[in-house]
């Protein structure tokens, strides 16, 4: 499916955040503090796309493509060990 084709699955090497603003509504004070959208050593699903878009703004990441039929496989064991119990 294509859905799957495009998905990759991304492990962040460091905190990746964004400051939207440089200063406050009043143009005098600092703005909030960044806010971290994905944490360090934190694994996602993300699509292709996006995953370009933050790789051009700097985020350190390592990329692994999305193998479904190992996914499928990984929760058919998992089930069976639920029903051995």
């Amino acid at each position: 499916m294509k859905k799957y084709d495009d998905t990759r699955i991304v492990t962040f090497k460091e905190d990746y955040t964004i400051q939207t603003k440089k200063m406050g509504a009043d143009g005098k004070t600092p703005a909030k503090p960044a806010r971290v959208l994905y944490a360090k050593g934190s694994t996602h699903a993300i699509h292709k796309n996006v995953v370009e878009q933050i790789k051009e703004k700097g985020a350190k990441m390592t990329i692994d493509g999305l193998d479904v039929r190992k996914a499928e496989e990984k929760v058919k064991t998992a089930r069976q060990k639920e029903k051995a119990k």
